[in-house]
Protein backbone atom coordinates (compact mmCIF):
# COMPACT_ATOMS: atom_id res chain seq x y z
CA UNK A 1 0.00 0.00 0.00
CA UNK A 2 1.40 3.11 -0.80
CA UNK A 3 0.09 6.77 -0.94
CA UNK A 4 3.30 8.13 -2.51
CA UNK A 5 2.93 5.36 -5.74
CA UNK A 6 -0.78 6.48 -6.01
CA UNK A 7 0.44 10.17 -5.97
CA UNK A 8 2.41 9.28 -9.20
CA UNK A 9 -0.28 7.55 -10.42
CA UNK A 10 -2.55 10.30 -10.24
CA UNK A 11 0.43 12.41 -11.82
CA UNK A 12 0.85 10.34 -14.56
CA UNK A 13 -2.58 10.16 -14.95
CA UNK A 14 -3.09 14.11 -15.52
CA UNK A 15 0.25 14.64 -17.15
CA UNK A 16 -0.80 18.23 -16.26
CA UNK A 17 1.04 20.45 -13.59
CA UNK A 18 -2.55 22.19 -12.46
CA UNK A 19 -4.81 19.24 -11.83
CA UNK A 20 -1.78 17.15 -10.00
CA UNK A 21 -0.87 20.38 -7.70
CA UNK A 22 -4.56 20.95 -7.54
CA UNK A 23 -4.48 17.19 -6.05
CA UNK A 24 -1.64 17.87 -3.92
CA UNK A 25 -2.65 20.43 -2.11
CA UNK A 26 -6.17 18.93 -1.69
CA UNK A 27 -4.32 16.25 0.21
CA UNK A 28 -2.28 18.11 1.93
CA UNK A 29 -5.08 20.37 3.21
CA UNK A 30 -7.40 17.02 3.89
CA UNK A 31 -4.20 15.52 5.89
CA UNK A 32 -4.09 18.68 8.22
CA UNK A 33 -7.80 18.90 8.65
CA UNK A 34 -8.09 15.26 9.76
CA UNK A 35 -5.35 15.00 11.95
CA UNK A 36 -6.70 18.39 13.45
CA UNK A 37 -10.24 16.44 13.69
CA UNK A 38 -8.99 13.16 15.27
CA UNK A 39 -9.19 11.40 12.13
CA UNK A 40 -8.84 7.32 13.10
CA UNK A 41 -6.18 6.07 10.85
CA UNK A 42 -8.38 3.90 8.56
CA UNK A 43 -10.69 6.78 8.16
CA UNK A 44 -7.30 8.48 7.12
CA UNK A 45 -6.41 6.21 4.07
CA UNK A 46 -10.02 6.52 2.82
CA UNK A 47 -9.45 10.04 2.90
CA UNK A 48 -5.97 10.68 1.77
CA UNK A 49 -6.93 8.64 -1.32
CA UNK A 50 -10.28 10.21 -2.38
CA UNK A 51 -8.31 13.51 -1.71
CA UNK A 52 -5.48 12.61 -4.31
CA UNK A 53 -8.14 10.86 -6.72
CA UNK A 54 -10.76 13.75 -6.36
CA UNK A 55 -10.75 15.31 -9.65
CA UNK A 56 -9.74 12.07 -12.11
CA UNK A 57 -13.41 11.77 -13.87
CA UNK A 58 -12.07 15.53 -15.38
CA UNK A 59 -11.04 14.10 -18.59
CA UNK A 60 -13.53 11.71 -19.04
CA UNK A 61 -16.32 14.38 -18.47
CA UNK A 62 -14.80 17.09 -20.63
CA UNK A 63 -14.10 13.70 -23.49
CA UNK A 64 -17.75 12.38 -23.32
CA UNK A 65 -20.21 15.26 -22.07
CA UNK A 66 -18.10 18.21 -23.12
CA UNK A 67 -17.97 19.30 -19.62
CA UNK A 68 -16.41 19.39 -16.35
CA UNK A 69 -19.82 20.27 -14.74
CA UNK A 70 -19.88 18.07 -10.54
CA UNK A 71 -21.93 15.52 -11.70
CA UNK A 72 -20.07 14.33 -14.55
CA UNK A 73 -16.97 14.44 -12.54
CA UNK A 74 -18.18 12.34 -10.15
CA UNK A 75 -19.67 9.69 -12.23
CA UNK A 76 -16.66 9.39 -14.57
CA UNK A 77 -14.13 9.73 -11.30
CA UNK A 78 -15.90 6.82 -9.14
CA UNK A 79 -15.19 4.50 -12.21
CA UNK A 80 -11.83 4.97 -12.29
CA UNK A 81 -11.08 4.48 -8.67
CA UNK A 82 -10.57 0.70 -8.15
CA UNK A 83 -8.35 0.84 -10.85
CA UNK A 84 -5.75 3.33 -9.86
CA UNK A 85 -5.82 1.92 -6.16
CA UNK A 86 -5.07 -1.67 -7.53
CA UNK A 87 -2.32 -0.19 -9.68
CA UNK A 88 -1.01 1.48 -6.05
CA UNK A 89 -1.38 -1.69 -3.94
CA UNK A 90 -3.86 -0.03 -1.86
CA UNK A 91 -6.83 -2.39 -1.14
CA UNK A 92 -10.25 -2.82 0.72
CA UNK A 93 -11.08 0.64 0.44
CA UNK A 94 -12.10 0.92 -2.90
CA UNK A 95 -16.15 1.47 -2.15
CA UNK A 96 -15.36 4.09 0.53
CA UNK A 97 -13.07 6.27 -1.88
CA UNK A 98 -15.28 5.40 -4.69
CA UNK A 99 -18.12 6.95 -2.96
CA UNK A 100 -16.23 10.09 -1.71
CA UNK A 101 -15.01 10.56 -5.25
CA UNK A 102 -18.28 10.06 -6.72
CA UNK A 103 -19.76 12.45 -4.36
CA UNK A 104 -17.24 15.55 -3.93
CA UNK A 105 -19.45 18.10 -5.06
CA UNK A 106 -22.39 16.77 -3.46
CA UNK A 107 -22.98 19.23 -0.31
CA UNK A 108 -25.94 17.69 0.77
CA UNK A 109 -24.08 14.29 1.71
CA UNK A 110 -21.05 16.07 3.28
CA UNK A 111 -23.56 17.00 6.51
CA UNK A 112 -23.53 13.22 7.62
CA UNK A 113 -20.58 12.37 6.43
CA UNK A 114 -17.28 13.69 7.73
CA UNK A 115 -14.92 12.13 5.08
CA UNK A 116 -16.78 13.69 2.78
CA UNK A 117 -16.96 17.24 4.83
CA UNK A 118 -12.75 17.39 5.28
CA UNK A 119 -12.75 16.49 1.56
CA UNK A 120 -14.88 19.30 0.80
CA UNK A 121 -13.61 21.52 2.62
CA UNK A 122 -9.66 20.62 1.58
CA UNK A 123 -10.93 20.94 -2.39
CA UNK A 124 -12.85 24.02 -0.98
CA UNK A 125 -9.34 25.60 0.30
CA UNK A 126 -7.87 24.97 -2.97
CA UNK A 127 -10.10 26.26 -5.33
CA UNK A 128 -10.55 29.69 -3.09
CA UNK A 129 -6.77 30.55 -3.69
CA UNK A 130 -7.02 29.13 -7.27
CA UNK A 131 -9.83 31.32 -7.93
CA UNK A 132 -8.69 34.13 -6.19
CA UNK A 133 -12.08 34.33 -4.46
CA UNK A 134 -12.86 38.01 -3.21
CA UNK A 135 -13.72 38.28 0.73
CA UNK A 136 -16.85 38.11 0.35
CA UNK A 137 -17.41 34.59 -1.59
CA UNK A 138 -14.58 33.49 1.47
CA UNK A 139 -17.04 34.69 3.86
CA UNK A 140 -20.12 33.12 2.31
CA UNK A 141 -17.76 29.36 2.08
CA UNK A 142 -16.85 29.88 5.35
CA UNK A 143 -19.73 30.83 7.30
CA UNK A 144 -22.18 28.53 4.68
CA UNK A 145 -20.15 25.30 4.21
CA UNK A 146 -17.31 24.91 6.68
CA UNK A 147 -17.47 23.15 10.24
CA UNK A 148 -14.61 21.20 11.24
CA UNK A 149 -12.65 23.79 13.54
CA UNK A 150 -9.07 22.86 11.30
CA UNK A 151 -11.23 23.58 8.26
CA UNK A 152 -12.34 27.27 9.94
CA UNK A 153 -8.98 27.72 11.20
CA UNK A 154 -6.91 27.40 7.34
CA UNK A 155 -9.73 29.64 6.11
CA UNK A 156 -8.82 32.27 8.18
CA UNK A 157 -5.23 31.47 8.43
CA UNK A 158 -5.21 32.08 4.36
CA UNK A 159 -7.40 34.16 3.76
CA UNK A 160 -7.71 36.51 6.65
CA UNK A 161 -11.25 36.73 7.45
Amino acid sequence: MSLSKLIKLMMEYYNDIHFSEHSIKAYTYARGIAEGEGISDGDKLILYSAAILHDIGIPPAKKIYGSSKGEYQEKEGAKLVPEMLARAGIEGITEQVAWLVGNHHTHELAKDNLLLQILMEADYLVNLAEGKASAEKIREVLDGFFITETGKGYVQGLFGV
